[in-house]
């Protein structure tokens, strides 16, 4: 629906701006969570004082189903009430809300404030102060979308007369406005021992962010630290699309479906990750294909841990 109300809004009003004007799809950043001035970091025992945080989705995709779990010492303080937004819902400790990521209506991506009324707890007469910590753990599905122009050369070794329209390279980049990023993708014609081609991929993705990369299909329960999630499945290559050629990993839970690409699972090589792909031998191109340009999109779904926290010391009354 986002880039559905992006179109009809640019065909019907001409005063909306150039689209090159407003980017949305870039920088490093999912959800952006951090603590708002007037924190108390000094709390004398038994009195209450309040905390409050900020929620920014800063990237390109939508979240549903996100998760805050506050993290306390449970006998030095504890939540005494929330004050949540709309769409907010409290479920036991546990904090869960959808944010908008950027679009026309959210330039910078939706935000929303909540707050906590906290209390300290007494830590008795033996000690004047002590000192403990307040923090959220944040947890969140997420997707990473690269799209670029690809061209597509099945005569690199340039045995053909014909003049060429494009040039074949690797494509590159630095962000897709999510924290997991695309940085490069490399094509390789590989000559068949029948009169065609096939393209070979490898797609090469780092973790720009400031968390850590979870199974998106446990996210939530790794918040709640009630499960530790399948490392093989934290990354997913959902969809790659190019010219009438498709993989699609459709219901995570299940195998791949037989598509025109056959992917391998990402695997992690120092601070990359690396996925390499493949057009099926069934599916190889024509060498008397001409070289051609083609859009190429490519789909990441992942889930994502970050924690933010603040020192609170508790002084006795005395």
């Amino acid at each position: 629906m986002k880039r559905l109300l992006f179109l009809v809004l640019l065909t019907a009003c001409s005063s909306v701006p150039d689209p090159g004007d407003i980017i949305l799809q870039t920088g490093t950043s999912g959800i952006d969570l951090k603590f708002l001035e007037g924190f108390s970091d000094e709390v004398v025992e038994g009195s209450s004082f309040y905390s409050s945080i900020e929620v920014r989705n800063e990237g390109f995709s939508d979240v549903t189903g996100g998760v805050l779990v506050p993290i306390l010492e449970q006998d030095l303080m504890e939540i005494e009430s929330w004050q949540l937004p709309d769409g907010f819902r409290l479920s036991g400790n546990s904090i869960f809300f959808d944010l908008e990521g950027k679009s026309l209506a959210y330039a910078k991506g939706e935000r929303q404030v909540l707050g906590a009324v906290m209390k300290a707890r007494e830590i008795g007469d033996a000690r004047t102060k002590i000192d403990s910590r307040l923090a959220f753990q944040l947890c969140y599905a997420y997707k990473t979308v690269f799209s670029d122009t690809l061209c597509i050369d099945t005569d690199p070794a340039n045995t053909r007369v014909a003049e060429k329209t494009c040039r074949a390279k690797d494509l590159t980049a630095s962000s897709q406005g999510a924290p997991v990023a695309i940085t490069r993708i490399e094509q390789r014609v590989i000559p068949t021992s029948e009169d065609t081609v096939l393209i070979d991929f490898t797609i090469r993705i780092k973790n720009k962010g400031k968390g850590l990369i979870v199974d998106p299909l446990s996210y939530g329960n790794i918040c709640e630290a009630r499960a530790v999630g399948d490392p093989d499945k934290s990354l997913l290559l959902t969809s790659l699309r190019f010219s009438n050629y498709e993989y699609s990993l459709g219901d995570p839970l299940s195998q791949p479906y037989e598509d025109e690409i056959e992917c391998q699972k990402p695997r992690q090589v120092k601070d990359e990750y690396i996925i390499h792909c493949s057009i099926t031998e069934n599916n190889a191109l024509p060498r008397s294909v001409l070289t051609f340009d083609t859009p190429i999109v490519v789909e990441l779904l992942y889930g994502y841990q970050e924690t933010i926290s603040r020192r609170v010391a508790i002084v006795n009354s005395n």
